[in-house]
């Protein structure tokens, strides 16, 4: 009996062993599958730096107001996070923020940015917005998605996430979409959702018949990290008022603006939208280093005005003015004494300048024809008089490199006619100057056609004077010379270019409009802390925003 229990006994035995061995097999190969699959996520480079690229391009695209292509380019991010099981990346997290980003600011549909941003915080609950896409608004949207992951994990604790639905159509906004007038309490206004940074920002709006005791009508906006709203009055125009929001107001990436009615004794009589409410204008295109002009381009005059001097030397060739029966030895010679030059000029570009050059040489050094025969043919002293001077005018062209120091180099060319002398000394005769005793130098003229390179910088010493240092080479024909000459002299402030130079000295103004520091122009006001338009006590004069900075 005993025997016959033993024997079930171990058999049952090694089968729990083996199924307890083959359930460990396989739960280890489950995990290594687990494994590997989480690797996938982080051993992918290739894909990583793919979906990098497509959220890069979103965002570019984004700046240049091309919403529907920045909405391409995220869903395209979404497709290469599911192919290479990206389903809980940190940059399938970033790719919803941005998502959500281009949503509400290019679509105004707040909602489904919510919902981006939820699906982000659920990733990664730490995921903070983008810098560049961190406007007011957005980030207040933002807060809200995190408030109500906090609120629904206190409700239903650690509920997993419902399944990702696909990323969202650009569907036309439930609220106001944009294009559609608002008439927010007597004022008919269309709102402005897109412009152009750097430039002035144009608003119109017309009052509702009924609305009647009128006196003005009082835009206010915000710059993008300005603290409060500026105000300014707008212009009746026919039956309506318009306006603009100044360029200074629009370097950042957004701005706010909301419009009030008053009557005669200031109060408010009608509004569009509110500091609270605030109608909310995406700025595009590009005012940085790479396609903006500085505000002293677009303000300063565009001529350029010099005065310099120097000296030549080239190749002579030919012969001699006076000694017309000799040919000179070849060779270099100076061209001597010195010359002066004049230009003027207008700047097509802030790199690219057009300019005309008169070239004025004095020659010194030939010492003229004692005529020993007296054939009469130097005249009634039988002295030859040589050549005193030359004249040149050149068309030039410059290029400037593109630089913020006060060293401005350049490249350039010229094109021209007239004359340019060379002081040569001939061998023989021996019967020069006044009283035919000396050794013979003549001039020899070369051109009247000329072409040539050159190359220098505009250095600014004041904001009024500079200098400019050249060297410049000209190739005459069909009288040959290739002559070089080297300038200084002083340029003029008049030339605005030029005066690119001191964007050393303007960037603490081009800064202080375009990152945060944002100086009243003219008319505009303060806004009350309570919203209402009228006059600070104290005005406030500057408005800096270290976000911005």
């Amino acid at each position: 009996m005993f025997a016959e229990v033993m024997v079930p006994e171990s058999l049952s035995l090694r089968r729990v062993r083996v199924i307890v061995f083959l359930g460990i097999l396989l739960g280890a190969i489950w995990a290594m599958g687990a494994e590997r699959r989480a690797q996938a996520q982080e051993e992918d480079p290739v894909a990583l730096q793919k979906i990098t690229d497509l959220n890069k391009k979103a965002l570019e695209a984004y700046e240049a107001l091309d919403f529907e292509q920045a909405r391409k380019y995220l869903k395209d991010a979404f497709d290469a996070c599911a192919a290479a099981s990206f389903d809980k990346h940190p940059i399938k997290a970033r790719t919803h923020i941005h998502m959500g980003a281009v949503l509400f600011g290019g679509f105004k549909q707040r909602d489904l940015a919510v919902k981006q941003f939820k699906k982000a915080l659920e990733i990664e609950p730490d995921i903070k917005l983008t810098k560049s896409v961190a406007t007011p608004e957005v980030q207040a949207a933002f807060e809200e998605a995190k408030a109500s992951m906090a609120s629904a994990g206190d409700a239903a604790g650690a509920a997993p996430p419902p399944p990702e639905a696909p990323p969202p159509e650009a569907e036309p906004a439930q609220a106001e979409p944009a294009g559609t007038p608002s008439a927010s309490k007597g004022i008919l206004h269309t709102p402005v959702t897109q412009g152009r940074r750097g430039q002035p920002l144009p608003i119109a709006v017309s009052l509702a018949p009924e609305l009647e005791g009128v006196s003005k009508v009082v835009l206010a906006y915000r710059a993008d990290g300005a603290a409060s709203f500026m105000a300014r009055d707008l212009t009746k125009s026919g039956n309506g008022y318009s306006g603009e929001i100044p360029a200074d107001a629009t370097n950042g990436r957004s701005l706010s603006y909301y419009i009030e009615a008053h009557s005669a004794d200031d109060s408010v009589v009608a509004a569009a939208g509110s500091a609270e409410a605030s109608f909310f204008v995406v700025l595009g295109g590009s005012t940085s280093s790479r396609s903006r002009k500085s505000d002293e381009d677009e303000d300063a005059p565009k001529v350029f005005l010099s005065l310099s001097g120097g000296f030549g030397y080239g190749y002579a060739s030919g012969s001699g003015e006076v000694l017309t029966d000799h040919k000179a030895p070849g060779g270099f010679a100076p061209a001597s004494a010195a010359h002066l030059q004049l230009e003027g000029g207008y700047f097509v570009t802030p790199q690219i300048r057009v300019s005309l050059q008169a070239r004025i040489q004095f020659v010194s050094g030939p010492n003229g024809y004692f005529d020993s025969s007296m054939s009469g043919q130097c005249g009634r002293d039988n002295y030859c008089s040589p050549a005193n001077g030359a004249f040149a005018l050149l068309a030039r062209g410059a290029w400037f490199f593109p630089t913020t120091s006060r060293v401005r180099p350049y490249l350039g060319v010229a094109l021209g006619g007239g004359q340019i002398r060379h002081v040569v000394s001939f061998s023989s005769p021996t019967t020069c100057g006044k009283t035919g005793t000396s050794a013979c130098k003549d001039s020899v003229a070369s051109g009247p056609i000329f072409l040539g390179p050159n190359g220098g910088v505009l250095v600014a010493i004041t904001d009024k004077a500079g200098v400019v240092v050249e060297l410049a080479s000209q190739l005459g024909f069909p009288k040959f010379t290739f002559n070089f000459d080297v300038n200084g002299g002083f340029a003029s402030a008049s030339d605005a270019r030029f005066a690119r130079s001191r964007r050393g000295l303007g960037t603490l103004a081009s800064l202080a409009r375009g990152r945060g520091f944002a100086p009243p122009a003219g008319p505009p006001q303060s806004v009350g802390r309570r919203g209402r338009l009228g006059t600070a006590e104290p005005p406030v004069a500057w408005t800096c925003s270290l976000r911005s900075l």
